[in-house]
């Protein structure tokens, strides 16, 4: 496995050596409140997350977490699915989201989370691409992003899991 690792920094350049590998756990919180949210974010980025410093207005917990280096998450969670309505619209006004596009991929899209929950899909003005979801069923309002604006990339990524655990 080092071998692979190594390999692979070489060919893309990158100065730094590879990281040991941990064998340190990283568990949950003290704070209730933020081992609830803790728990709902998945295994696989865990190890990479942050206490957050720019939490969404009206979320009582956030984590900011990435995912293979380029994909941005932050998690929050809400006291209440009414509250997390109200942050969700807070955020579709912020970046002016009128849900013209016709799927994520391509952007200004506006549709369903799994059951009950919302998506954002967009580009913003500042050439960061960004989807925004909410998950009603555990109150969390969740955010990925690229600052390169490749959405469609930033698409697949977001599918495969990177969303809160129910």
């Amino acid at each position: 496995m080092t071998g692979l690792v190594t390999a692979i920094t070489q060919l893309s350049g990158d100065e730094k050596p590879p990281a040991a590998p941990s064998s340190k756990v990283v568990g949950a919180p003290e704070d209730p409140i933020d081992a609830e949210l803790w728990s709902r974010i998945p295994a696989e980025v865990r190890a990479t997350c942050r206490r957050s410093t720019d939490d969404e207005e009206g979320s009582v917990a956030a984590y900011n977490c990435t995912h293979r280096r380029i994909v941005n998450l932050q998690y929050n969670l809400f006291p209440s699915g009414a509250d997390l309505d109200g942050g969700y619209a807070a955020v579709k006004e912020r970046y002016g989201i009128d849900g013209s596009g016709g799927t994520c991929d391509e952007g200004d899209y506006e549709g369903e989370y799994l059951d009950a929950g919302s998506l954002l899909c967009f580009v913003g003005d500042d050439g960061v691409a960004a989807i925004v979801w909410s998950d009603p069923n555990v109150d969390i309002l969740s955010f990925a992003w690229r600052d390169d604006g490749k959405l469609p990339e930033l698409y697949d990524a977001w599918k495969t899991g990177v969303g809160p655990e129910r």
